[in-house]
């Protein structure tokens, strides 16, 4: 088998949820041993979901693939000891708890580092490890809302955790950062990932525009629509018709896309027929500064036309001339398209509890050291005697005694 690129990392996991757990999976993907370390009896919050089977959540299967599991009971000082040796043979500990629990425990970079001068430590918050909400309770939609993602009138939230899920994978590049950064240096750091910054992230372009000036605030933007400027210049057209989602033929939905070329309007009027005439009307000429008046005639020949058309008849059109739009799908769809079959996005694999389970396949592909489905998400404590015996070295006895007092 192909040596995989984290090969010989060990990462103790204490995330749970979506935003450590997807990080930590994208590194278990690429080779690295994922031992996640979950309360007994409980485990990660996401276990139990409703939209379950054999008693696994969905969410638990989608961020859990190729880890194993360890119960401890960290407020037993025999659990932390077991953390601790496992530190000393490990390279990182990822953790999405508030920040100073990990401290609490006795578990925080300062005390891990002391045993073992390379370990990484890699922290998954809400809003950060230091600064006046450090303390405060961290989730996806309050993330969104505060870093101005959520918009519109009424306002929208993303419709998914794209925050939690971007989050993860900031979490996996920052400890890929820091293994790189600790080949220079031979020792470990601290990686600091939050919901806040990742929501801002994920819309860098608007932010760096609104920075630069180009974005006012929303209600300004409104009161410029309503009313024309001071300066008697005719209103502006808000939006950008060339780029927008328009209702088809069977109540489906497509969105259409200038893709940035030169006289989008004319060239979206053409795909769908319509003469030259109308087409190169010179009002549609620049589509990102239109007055009110033309911006609503162009938006409405464009709707009309896709109106009368299937969304495939909406796309193939579009080909013609080299341009792009998309139906709107939901799952069932998006899963039947031959280019997300062909790049391998469903994997599949046989869990002892749950049976067969479905997952997302892996988005990122490297020829050499691919990625590799090797294990389904764990069962509680599942490697518990693999973990202790095999890495620590306890007797059976030993791992016996531990399960009675309740440790693990």
């Amino acid at each position: 088998m192909t040596r995989q690129v984290y090969d010989g990392i060990r990462i103790l996991d204490f995330t749970q949820f979506q935003q450590g757990p997807v990080g930590t999976q994208l590194l278990a993907d690429f080779g690295a041993e994922v031992i996640k370390i979950e309360r007994p009896g409980a485990g990660d919050g996401f276990r139990g979901g409703k939209s379950g089977r054999g008693g696994f959540g969905s969410g638990f299967i989608a961020c859990n693939r190729n880890k194993k599991s360890l119960t401890l009971n960290l407020k037993d000082p025999r659990a932390v000891k077991i953390v601790r040796d496992l530190a000393k043979i490990s390279d990182v500990v990822a953790a999405n708890f508030r920040p100073g629990v990990m401290e609490k425990l006795g578990l925080g970079y300062e005390d891990l580092s002391a045993i073992n001068p390379r370990i990484i430590c890699a922290y998954a918050t809400g809003y950060g490890l230091t600064g006046p909400d450090r303390d405060t309770l961290g989730q996806d939609m309050m993330a969104q809302c505060r870093a101005g993602l959520v918009r519109g009138n009424p306002p929208r939230t993303c419709g998914y955790n794209i925050v939690d899920q971007f989050g993860g994978v900031l979490l996996a590049t920052g400890v890929m950062l820091a293994l790189a950064a600790r080949e220079k240096t031979g020792r470990g750091q601290v990686v600091d990932t939050n919901l806040l910054n990742t929501a801002l992230q994920a819309d860098q372009m608007g932010a760096t525009a609104y920075l630069n000036g180009s974005y006012g605030k929303p209600k300004d933007a409104m009161a410029a629509q309503a009313a024309a400027p001071a300066d008697g210049s005719p209103k502006r057209y808000r939006g950008n018709p060339t780029y927008a989602l328009y209702e088809a033929k069977g109540g489906r939905w497509v969105h259409v896309i200038d893709a940035f070329r030169d006289r989008p309007a004319a060239r979206q009027l053409k795909a769908m027929g319509y003469a030259d005439a109308v087409a190169d009307d010179p009002r549609f000429a620049d589509v990102h500064n239109l007055t009110a008046e033309a911006g609503e005639e162009l938006k409405g020949l464009i709707a009309r036309a896709v109106a009368g058309m299937t969304p495939a008849e909406v796309v193939e059109r579009f080909k013609t001339q080299d341009m792009m739009a998309v139906p709107v799908r939901w799952y069932d769809e998006a899963f039947e398209d031959p280019q997300v079959l062909h790049n391998q996005m469903i994997l599949e694999a046989e869990h002892p509890l749950a049976g067969t389970v479905r997952m997302l396949g892996f988005p990122i592909k490297l020829m050499g050291t691919p990625a590799t489905l090797r294990r389904p998400p764990p069962v509680l404590g599942e490697h518990n005697d693999e973990i202790l015996g095999g890495l620590l070295g306890m007797s059976a006895a030993e791992i016996e005694a531990l399960k009675k007092d309740g440790v693990v």
